[in-house]
């Protein structure tokens, strides 16, 4: 084996020391591990566990968590499934924003949401103000966003821009000639729909609608706030509380187990169903202004949803501006840059120390990602046939798994087994990177093997080194990606709060962390202000990502 060759095999064993020791080994710690408050007895004890499971209480959160999940996934897809038609059978003015608007789960965090939703639907929300100002009265008329209905909201204004991509992007591919055909033979829009497109559709509908159940059976910052209290608790809130608040580290670890089981389940069905998309001739698209000149119904139906679309999932982010901006003063709003002057001007302010932090993080975890995601990524690559699957699932597990487990599990390892003087930005840097670099190899995968294989032939032809190759061949290729990748890190890092909820104290400072101790504590305006950066950054890295995929 010649030198590069160990080099190579080298840094591999790096990646997978990082993912065993960054990921596996502080999950297996946690679960196999002793009770930090009574050493010597079993964090994880099966008979607490089927005592922990014989409460109405516990079973009642599982129930709701099942509920709940099941419900939003149904309605994303619901809402998700006329866009997807609409973006694969029209083109029109404002294409870009929707391009923006299906990577929102992704981009946005999860905080954000909620901020948005109380500003938009709250007792003295938006939408509550303008209907108590049109129809002059003296309640508010829409008291919901408190309930299993505000839940249901944020889940599908956060989620059904995933089952509009995923979806669109098949219909998109379905030949013209099955409407064609049916069209001769008599068979209306909806038996074409129902009989043929639907069933085509199908494996995209059921692969939206598992990874939107898991994404929501996972939920937290948006149940913890929007849940309305402990009636509308789920597996991760509760996993919280009994870890953060109570100190009921046999509950939480008992329940987080069980939900780890269930995340593992439907995670897998996912790498199941995952196969190679469907390909048939391109649908060619009409353009939906000159559909409604022509009076179609199915423009107008297009023109309608759109609409609604842009209100619901833009208008509680304009709010979240428009409230950054304005102050009641004198029996007034007024508008003002007083909340923004406030974040930079006032010497007690963490905003700064938080800002800071949270960039240094997010670059941290994005340059760490990027280093291991390629590691990993090129070991996937040279595997065939299960032997890949397999190292698929193990580096993409922790998509699966809940953050706040994974919190929880770290904030133990790091209590007990990590040395004090160790920075807690250090070990969240390794936590984000951890979490954000599985998403980095599904960015970057597809375009490393894509690559043709006679290049490597021929580099090894004309006796150049496997360092030669990745530097002078195989860089410049993927070089546009990996920018993408690395993006990508960063801005899932920027959000990220649950695990970060879950290890921090009073002495560290993020940008979610602050923005979710502001909305506790009802100074909506400056969390606001601070939403609004948070959410130029979000957006300010994905129009780098767009830039790049235009080019």
């Amino acid at each position: 084996m010649g030198k590069t060759a160990w080099q190579l095999k080298f840094i591999q064993g790096v990646v997978l020391l990082f993912l065993v020791a960054g990921f596996y080994f502080p999950l297996f710690s946690f679960f196999q591990g002793d009770n930090p408050f009574e050493p010597g007895k079993p964090l994880l004890d099966w008979n607490y566990l089927l005592s922990f499971l014989n409460d109405r209480w516990n079973l009642h959160v599982i129930w709701f968590s099942f509920y709940q999940a099941f419900l939003s996934a149904l309605f994303s897809i619901l809402v998700g499934i006329p866009g997807a038609w609409i973006i694969s059978n029209y083109h029109f003015p404002g294409a870009r924003l929707f391009r923006i608007l299906s990577f929102l789960p992704f981009i946005l965090p999860s905080i954000l949401v909620v901020l948005a939703m109380v500003l938009f639907f709250g007792n003295n929300g938006f939408v509550n103000q303008g209907l108590q100002w049109l129809f002059q009265l003296d309640e508010a008329p829409i008291q919901f966003l408190y309930s299993i209905q505000g839940i249901f909201i944020a889940h599908v204004f956060y989620n059904f821009p995933i089952a509009m991509k995923t979806i669109g992007d098949q219909w998109s591919r379905l030949s013209p000639q099955y409407r064609e055909v049916a069209k001769t033979l008599g068979a209306g829009k909806s038996k074409v729909f129902f009989k043929i497109h639907l069933p085509l559709l199908m494996p995209s509908v059921l692969s939206s609608f598992v990874l939107i159940f898991l994404l929501c059976l996972n939920s937290f910052a948006i149940i913890l706030v929007l849940g309305g209290g402990v009636r509308y608790t789920n597996m991760e809130v509760l996993i919280y509380q009994l870890a953060r608040i109570e100190l009921d580290f046999n509950g939480a670890a008992s329940l987080a187990c069980l939900q780890l089981l269930i995340s593992s389940f439907f995670l897998f069905s996912v790498f199941r169903r995952a196969g190679n998309p469907l390909k048939q001739r391109e649908n060619a698209k009409m353009d939906l202004i000159e559909e409604l000149k022509c009076r179609s119904r199915s423009a107008y139906f297009s023109g309608i949803w759109l609409l609604l679309i842009v209100v619901f999932a833009f208008g509680p982010l304009i709010c979240i501006i428009w409230d950054s901006l304005r102050s009641f003063e004198n029996n007034r709003w007024v508008f003002t840059l007083k909340w923004y002057r406030q974040l930079l001007a006032d010497d007690q302010s963490s905003f700064p120390g938080a800002l800071w932090s949270s960039l240094k993080i997010g670059l941290g975890s994005a340059c760490l990602s990027s280093f291991f995601g390629m590691g990993m990524a090129s070991i996937i690559h040279q595997k065939k046939n299960i032997s890949r699957r397999v190292w698929e699932v193990l580096a993409l597990f922790p998509v699966g798994v809940s953050t706040v487990i994974f919190g929880v599990a770290w904030y133990v390892f790091y209590q007990n087994s990590l040395p004090d003087h160790i920075p807690l930005q250090t070990i969240l840097i390794l936590i984000h990177a951890v979490l954000t670099f599985p998403y980095w190899i599904r960015v970057v995968l597809p375009t490393l093997d894509a690559v043709p294989p006679q290049w490597a032939m021929a580099s090894r032809t004309l006796g150049r080194t496997s360092i030669d190759y990745f530097f002078k061949i195989l860089l410049p290729w993927l070089k546009r990606v990996l920018i993408i990748g690395f993006f990508f890190s960063f801005s899932l890092s920027l959000g990220e709060l649950n695990s970060t909820l879950m290890i921090a104290d009073n002495s560290l400072q993020t940008l979610p962390l602050e923005i979710y101790r502001a909305i506790s504590s009802y100074r909506f305006s400056s969390a606001s202000a601070m939403g609004v950066v948070l959410l130029m950054l979000s957006v300010g890295t994905f129009f780098v990502i767009e830039e790049l995929l235009q080019n």
